[in-house]
């Protein structure tokens, strides 16, 4: 959250922002070996568009992944990749592993 999934952390900074991000989660059938480990999992597609400041000059990257919900937790194995500022140096797709309990 608060971020463009396809750059890195606090890449973007300043006084006013506009963010937006969407998934599309298909579920995977939940099988052995994986049934002993989640309840269910999906293939994700994801895309986060940003602006900062001047709102003339939007970012964007464009991802997949997959995700499993347990009695205990959510995991997820995430890649991004940037489609805009493809000119910098850093700008290679992006590997995010997420990792949260619920209570």
């Amino acid at each position: 959250p608060g971020s463009l999934r396809g750059f890195p952390a606090a890449r973007f900074i300043g006084e006013e922002a506009l963010q937006v991000s969407t998934e599309a989660r298909f579920p995977l059938p939940v099988r052995r070996p994986i049934d002993v480990l989640f309840l269910s999992w999906h293939l994700v597609g994801l895309a986060d568009a940003g602006i900062v400041d001047d709102y003339d000059d939007w970012h964007a990257d464009l991802g997949a992944g997959i995700s499993g919900i347990n009695l205990f937790s959510y995991v997820g194995l995430f890649v991004a990749q940037r489609v805009t500022d493809t000119d910098e140096r850093d700008d290679g797709p992006r590997f995010i592993v997420r990792l949260r309990r619920d209570f």
